[in-house]
């Protein structure tokens, strides 16, 4: 039994077992940049995924999210004491356990309704406790609301009852894989156009005596009663079980159409998912691994994502001796190459919330994105060797995640009179803030304990914004051109200049021989420029006229609409800042050579005065120029 969500449906692909076998769910449809749990795919998957949707009707969104946990109502607290690395587990001291072998759970105390749930319905409402009391007081005893309110599909009901949402409404119960169900069906409503807005996820309040009762059975949970917090402790060698949970994790999903006509606040972005079925055992996972290995595979060929993409993962670990390594043997098939991939488990630190772990999961995996910060996984005492992958150990770790990242590529769309459309506008004002500010006086370059704290002249709000809505329309096509490479379409460099910006080296590489260590600044020229001997005649002498010297060689203006400057010879290697910076130079010295230059009429003085936000005149020059030389030396007047 299986989900794997990059936060939607998808289908069983090529499936080794017998397509008329019950072994898939009769609906397995379709999905990032984000997180999720698994689906089914014979064949291997290629390194270059297909392309990611674009039209904005199909593209889900995530605008909202909702939390209830051990840590509290609050998105922001939530994730604030996961990146603490607290333990949300202790006693259950909602009933008796005296008797019980295990007495603890991730338990949620103090929760209040108030302003969520209207007071007759709150009223009606019976926990498993007092509905098992009603029974062995008798039937008289039971309330006429209670075959009502315990039907699962109730709880959603309200909620359209309440919002007036008169679309799809339904709950889904396949134990711990439900919230990513949800989410998977609710993109796949919207992008079937059933609905433009959907709210998805898991809820679970189990923790009652008949659950406890259950599970003790199984011997499926942990017996540390000496020591509940570190009960829960997934990957590691002295693991005895998992600890029960409870909560509620909630996504407002719709598509990125709808998001923007009512201008919502855009979280991330749901890019696919992948459901299937072990079709094994009722508990016990595949010794093989192939149904959570062809589930991980058909998610990420249904979001659109190469494996390579990866390098974060939001793990089921649920602490459990089995379950914990046959997730590990499916990772380690699917991701050939794990050095550079984050994981970690929340489960750690919040329990086994079943149904909702999912939700609870999602929300964590988004707040990662957004933060920069991942949470850590806590009781790391002694990992088991199968686990090769970066647990983040008992200590927060900053990652910046690639595929749960946050890039919607939006065709640009012309205004009628032929000018730039919104998105040409907001990508330009990005760049140009960027410029603005790139040299700016701020204290925090100074003090740089204070960076991320205290952002005294809002320049760090600023930046960053300039920052994320520029990655937004770069990305994608960065990540499309790195793709063509990946799978061979591109074998070697065209139509790029001479020069890349300075980078930083993320690892310890060998470049034409020179070793660069990992965080160097770079600068690298690209095939045939400088002294490559297989494209100059004695490369090594200096000679700056060798990109002008060959016969009907000219210099070319590329962009003679003058919206940017670059020049070239057609050949890696022309002069580049230097040549443009100079016939520039030649080109507004004839200018004002060649005419005459008056002030308006309207324009008593000139005054050079610099703007006080940048280097920029504060008020624009304007002056009226008349011919002063022979019409004939003019090619247009």
């Amino acid at each position: 039994m299986g989900t794997q969500a990059h936060l939607v449906y998808t289908p069983l692909l090529g499936s080794t077992f017998n397509p008329l076998r019950k072994n898939k769910l009769p609906i397995i449809v379709k999905p990032p940049p984000h997180t999720t749990r698994r689906g089914v795919l014979h064949s291997h998957i290629s390194a270059t995924a297909p392309k990611r949707e674009k039209d904005a009707k199909n593209l889900v969104v995530i605008t909202g999210m909702g939390v209830v946990s051990v840590f509290g109502n609050d998105v922001d607290t939530y994730y604030e004491r996961l990146l603490a690395g607290e333990s949300g587990v202790g006693s259950i001291d909602r009933f008796d356990v005296s008797e019980f072998p295990t007495r603890f759970a991730g338990l949620i105390h103090g929760f209040e309704s108030n302003g969520y749930i209207k007071g007759k319905h709150d009223r009606r409402l019976d926990d498993c406790q007092r509905v098992v009391t009603l029974l062995e007081r008798g039937y008289k005893k039971i309330s006429p609301f209670f075959t009502q309110y315990i039907l699962p599909s109730m709880g959603p009901a309200f909620l359209a009852i309440d919002l007036g949402f008169m679309g799809p409404t339904l709950s889904i119960a396949t134990a711990c894989a439900t919230s990513n169900y949800c989410f998977c069906a609710a993109a796949n409503h919207i992008r079937e156009g059933v609905a433009d807005l959907m709210i998805a996820g898991g809820v679970e309040a189990c923790i009652n005596p008949v659950t406890l009762r259950g599970f003790v059975a199984t011997n499926a949970l942990s017996e540390r009663n000496s020591d509940p917090q570190t009960a829960s402790r997934p990957w590691d060698q002295g693991r005895d079980g998992f600890v029960m949970g409870e909560g509620a994790g909630v996504l407002v999903m719709e598509s990125l159409e709808h998001a923007m006509k009512r201008d919502a606040p855009i979280i991330a972005e749901f890019l696919g998912g992948a459901i299937n079925c072990d079709a094994y055992h009722i508990t016990n996972p595949r010794p093989d691994a192939i149904g959570i290995t062809s589930c991980i595979q058909s998610c990420l060929l249904n979001a659109g994502v190469s494996m390579e993409e990866v390098n974060y993962i939001n793990a089921h670990a649920t602490s459990t001796p089995a379950g914990d390594l046959a997730e590990i043997t499916a990772l380690k098939k699917v991701f050939k190459k794990i050095s550079g991939i984050k994981m970690n488990a929340t489960k750690s630190m919040i329990g086994h919330p079943l149904a909702a772990a999912g939700g609870m999961e999602a929300i964590a995996t988004i707040k990662a994105i957004q933060t920069g910060w991942l949470h850590p996984t806590i009781n790391q005492f002694n990992l088991e060797p199968e686990v090769e992958f970066d647990t983040v150990a008992n200590h927060k770790q900053q990652h910046e995640i690639n595929v749960v990242r946050y890039a919607l590529d939006i065709p640009s769309v012309e205004m009628e009179d032929g000018g730039p459309g919104d998105e040409e506008n907001e990508h330009v004002l990005a760049l140009f803030t960027i410029l603005k500010y790139l040299n700016a006086f701020c204290i925090v370059d100074y003090f740089p304990w204070l960076r991320g704290k205290i952002d005294f002249d809002g320049h760090e709000k600023i930046i960053r914004a300039a920052i994320e809505g520029v990655r937004k329309y770069h990305d994608p096509l960065i990540d499309e051109r790195i793709l063509t490479w990946n799978d061979g379409t591109r074998t070697q460099e065209k139509d790029v200049a001479p020069f890349n910006d300075p980078h930083v080296s993320v690892k310890n590489t060998v470049v034409a021989g020179y070793f660069i260590p990992k965080g160097s600044h770079v600068l690298l020229s690209r095939v045939g420029m400088g002294r490559n001997p297989d494209m100059w005649k004695d490369p090594m002498r200096f000679d700056p006229y060798r990109h002008l010297g060959e016969e009907g060689k000219q210099v070319v203006l590329t962009d003679n609409e003058l919206k940017m400057l670059s020049f070239s010879t057609e050949k890696r290697g022309c002069p580049g800042v230097i040549l443009g910076s100079t016939i520039t130079t030649m080109l507004l010295e004839r200018m004002i050579q060649g005419f005459t230059w008056e002030l308006p009429y309207n324009e008593p003085t000139i005054k050079l005065v610099e703007n006080n936000e940048d280097l920029l005149l504060a008020k624009p020059l304007v002056a009226i120029a008349k011919p002063r030389l022979p019409r004939y030396l003019y090619p247009k007047i």
